[in-house]
């Protein structure tokens, strides 16, 4: 488990952020991707989603340089971390905070954190602090599923619309060619003169299906 100082670059959302990771005396240091452990905040598009950037700016504030727990890595490839201004109790870092100030709801915490942050949680619900202010409020892995949900829908919409619009083509096109019609709105070749050599006018060479 990797811990230690990082620069801050930017804040992405209420539970992710970009920090730049010292890696070691032998190798650059890099860009890492944190995802806040043990919360879930809602989506930048979602209600509450803006405030919740907002709230996790303002608790951070001007600071560039804060201390980092990697825990794990999730399915995309993210670090799973805990961010703090110098490390301490659970309670001392951001995750918690953001559940205490009610801008994200637990997801998955650790055995050991799993007490304190319900508690957090309960008490931010019962204040209705942040995004519990919304007795209508959706959770944040509801509402990425749903995205999803219509996302998929939308595509094969786009789909059945464009296989529409090409099978309809096609039916004219061979239309056409059965029929012997010629294309409407065409124009004719203008007139040209005579040219030494050719067998008749250009004028009366018409371009077969035109």
């Amino acid at each position: 488990m990797a811990q230690g100082s990082v620069r801050l670059l930017r804040i992405i959302d209420g539970d992710t952020v970009e920090v730049l990771e010292n890696r070691g005396m032998l190798r650059q240091p890099a860009k890492t991707r944190i995802r806040l452990y043990g919360i879930d905040a809602p989506e930048s598009s979602q209600k509450g989603g803006p405030e919740s950037t907002r709230h996790l700016e303002r608790l951070i504030g001007g600071r560039r340089k804060i201390w980092m727990e990697s825990v794990d890595t999730d399915q995309y490839g993210r670090t799973v971390g805990i961010i703090s201004k110098k490390g301490g109790r659970p309670e001392d870092s951001y995750n918690y905070m953001m559940v205490r100030d009610g801008q994200a709801q637990v997801y998955m915490p650790r055995p050991q954190d799993r007490e304190s942050y319900r508690r957090a949680e309960d008490e931010a619900r019962r204040r209705n602090r942040g995004i519990w202010r919304n007795k209508k409020a959706q959770n944040p892995w509801d509402y990425r599923k749903r995205e999803r949900e219509s996302e998929k829908r939308r595509g094969k919409a786009k789909a059945i619309v464009i296989i529409a619009l090409a099978a309809a083509g096609a039916a004219l096109c061979l239309w056409l060619w059965l029929s012997g019609a010629e294309l409407p709105g065409l124009p004719e070749l203008p007139g040209l003169p005579e040219l030494p050599g050719l067998p008749a006018p250009l004028d009366r060479i018409r371009i077969p299906g035109l």
